[in-house]
């Protein structure tokens, strides 16, 4: 297997620190990207994935601390690592931006090669982590099934048959194994053994996970008495079972619990479920539109058929002109779609507004509708706290212009019947900078011409033989393999991609839109 250089980005708006440092790590033989200040670094975190970031911590524009916060909210880099870089050797401030997730604080002037000892020992911490992760995701992505995590001490005399239960059972006799169970498995039960005397103290990490609250079984003695029982309800416990039980009851017991919450799980899933299906965001996941000088089509697919952050709506205006949005809001599966009802209301409002009041110079500017809309989504304190990329479109149903214009999405591919290449359009993400000026670009669509544009669902999927990551360059050459076909479709790209790149699940929502232009 070939292997990927792991990717650097190295902010610093010293342009001779920046090169230093730069120039320095690609003899080592990363694959580095610089970045001036921490609002470039928060676009080019969009366009690929890094594997560490290496920051200043006092910048124009945007301090590090900034960027930070902004860096780590994103799923994908969670846990990816953060180093600063910084002068600044005040011991208040180091605390600070440690305590904000920054992996490690080296000091200006630096000593080279210390600087890389640390930068390979954060990655081979970053790539075991990651390890940790995928194995316990490629064992617990089945919506249906959750784990047991039994906490005990490491002398406990309480003994279980896992081989009896109908989960997987995790034990943990510390607080370290507890939260590395926590952070990578999916726990729908924890089982105390009432003699884990290190348990009371972690008792709020047992429900503060991602996953939302875990209810909590305590085994407990006849002998401690009731008010043993009564302390654990006071904190929260949901149920306890008798130790002097036979153990093949405690088992049952155990296994009724696991059926209780597998039950309320699926409830609450066919629950929202409904909702999505009968949401006034339901999208359909295959659409074909035929303008007189364009055809549309696009394909849409939520990540196991779970609403996530990927949508797009397509708007009617003056006769059959288009407006079309594609949007992706960071985050995974119901967290994100929460979010996308709120883009959407926003979205559509606008545009309504703008049409009743006649005023077209916005609604046939993508740039302006981002400026606008990015003001609303600044000033509304849950939005502007969630990152989110959007392209806009309009396509004139009179003659054969298009304009396109983006905030932080992936940048699209243009074939203007001789070639393809890449449409050098970048806009910062919504909400972070109130008043933004977003470039927009217009093209003439000939008989022929072709835009391909697709959300990040496509390029963080993995080639299972070679288990690197698919970049852009993977989503232009399917599309350069299948240009040529007639009646092509979003679909004829993402089939080539898939097979070419032995891609055998997608790990994330994604969107596909094609517009063939007929001149």
């Amino acid at each position: 297997m070939k292997e990927r250089k792991h990717r650097i980005l190295v902010v610093d708006d010293e342009l001779i620190i920046r090169r230093l440092v730069g120039d320095f790590l690609k003899g080592k033989g990363y694959s580095v990207t610089l970045a001036k200040d921490g609002l470039e670094a928060l676009k080019l975190a969009e366009q690929k994935v890094f594997d560490l970031f290496l920051s200043d911590l006092h910048m124009p524009l945007m301090e590090g601390d900034v960027l930070i916060k902004n860096i780590k909210s994103k799923p994908e880099y969670k846990y990816t690592p953060f180093l600063f870089l910084s002068g600044d050797s005040n011991k208040e401030t180091w605390l600070k931006n440690l305590n904000l997730g920054a992996d490690d604080f080296i000091l200006k002037p630096f000593d080279p090669e210390i600087l890389h000892l640390k930068i390979k020992a954060n990655l081979k911490k970053f790539e075991l982590r990651k390890e940790i992760i995928k194995s316990g995701k490629r064992k617990n992505l089945n919506l249906e099934k959750g784990g047991v995590l039994f906490l005990k001490n490491k002398n406990s005399d309480c003994r279980i048959n896992v081989g009896n239960i109908i989960a997987d059972v995790y034990d943990a006799t510390d607080e370290k194994m507890m939260a590395e169970i926590l952070a990578v498995k999916n726990i729908w039960l924890i089982v105390v053994d009432e003699d884990a005397d290190w348990v009371p103290a972690q008792f709020d990490k047992m429900q503060d996970v991602e996953s939302g609250l875990i209810p909590v079984t305590i085994l407990v003695s006849s002998d401690k008495g009731n008010d043993n029982i009564k302390r654990f309800f006071e904190m929260g416990v949901s149920n306890f079972i008798l130790k002097f039980n036979d153990i093949p009851l405690i088992e049952s017991q155990i296994n009724s619990l696991i059926k209780r919450e597998n039950l309320i799980k699926s409830k609450y899933l066919n629950a929202v479920k409904i909702a999505a299906d009968n949401s006034f965001i339901r999208m359909e996941y295959f659409v074909d539109i035929f303008m007189n000088h364009f055809d549309i089509n696009i394909i849409h697919q939520p990540f196991e058929s779970i609403p996530g952050g990927d949508f797009y709506e397509i708007f009617t205006i003056e006769g059959n002109s288009k407006v079309i949005v594609v949007g992706d809001v960071m985050g995974k599966k119901w967290d994100a779609w929460f979010f996308v009802s709120s883009y959407i209301s926003y979205i559509r409002s606008l545009i309504k507004l703008l049409a009743n009041q006649r005023i077209t110079d916005v609604i046939h500017h993508p740039s302006k509708l981002l400026e606008n809309l990015n003001k609303f989504i600044y000033k509304d304190a849950q939005l502007s706290e969630v990152f989110t990329t959007l392209s806009v479109i309009y396509l004139s149903d009179s003659d054969s212009v298009m304009r396109i214009s983006s905030a932080g999405a992936q940048k699209p591919f243009f074939y203007d019947g001789n070639d393809v290449r890449q449409l050098n359009i970048i806009g910062t993400l919504m909400g972070i900078i109130e008043n933004v000026e977003y470039e927009e670009l217009e093209l003439k669509f000939e008989a022929g011409s072709k835009l391909l544009l697709f959300t990040d669902g496509y390029n963080e999927s993995s080639n299972m033989l070679t288990g690197e990551m698919l970049d852009n360059d993977d989503v232009a050459k399917s599309f350069k393999a299948v240009i040529k076909k007639t009646g092509l479709t979003a679909r004829d790209v993402e089939n080539h991609l898939i097979l070419n790149n032995h891609i055998e699940k997608f790990d994330d929502d994604r969107t596909m839109l094609l517009i063939n232009g007929k001149g």
